[in-house]
């Protein structure tokens, strides 16, 4: 069995990764089979299936990660508990492995909203409930609004990002009404 065993998955992966003479590819029908250990940033771990996004740690990991507004459990790396059971070689060879094959990936800014922001909107909007999370993701979205949207209308679905208003103890949504105050209406 080389799920749920972090010896026996990595022996698989490290064979597969020394098949110079065959490109391995996994198909659609069974990578949800295959599992790989993650982790997030807390170091909580997670075997996940090597169909769903797993990114590399790196530097771009770290600084995603670190998003107050991002669930943890959406941005999970390649758990690097690997490297306890192998050497410095095979730890590379294993990283290598799977970023060739496609199982690991790292992601600038475009990547994080494509493959994340876009693909599970609901779950960041359902994990936003301080207003600092909300400020917090509502400037990443406006800083990088070109990259996104370009000239384009944000999507009909971030009309649930909540909002938190002042006085307000309950976040809104912008399918709601919102006021603004006007100090020429006092």
């Amino acid at each position: 069995k080389i799920n749920g065993n972090i010896v026996t998955n990595l022996d698989f992966y490290l064979f597969l990764s020394k098949v110079k003479n065959h490109e391995i590819k996994f198909n659609d029908s069974v990578k949800p089979l295959y599992k790989i250990l993650t982790t997030d940033s807390g170091g909580a771990t997670q075997w996940r299936a090597i169909n769903t996004l797993v990114l590399k740690q790196n530097e771009s990991w770290e600084s995603i990660s670190k998003m107050s507004w991002l669930p943890p459990a959406i941005c999970m790396a390649l758990s690097n508990n690997y490297a306890q059971y192998t050497t410095v070689a095979g730890w590379e060879e294993l990283q290598s492995f799977l970023e060739n094959s496609k199982i690991i990936s790292s992601l600038g800014i475009k990547g994080l909203y494509d493959r994340v922001i876009s693909k599970h909107s609901d779950d960041i909007f359902a994990y936003i409930k301080t207003k600092e999370k909300s400020k917090e993701f509502l400037k990443y979205l406006y800083d990088f609004r070109q990259t996104f949207f370009g000239e384009n209308t944000p999507d009909v679905k971030f009309k649930n990002i909540p909002i938190f208003c002042e006085g307000a103890m309950v976040c809104s949504t912008l399918k709601t009404s919102i006021y603004a105050h006007s100090t020429e209406l006092d």
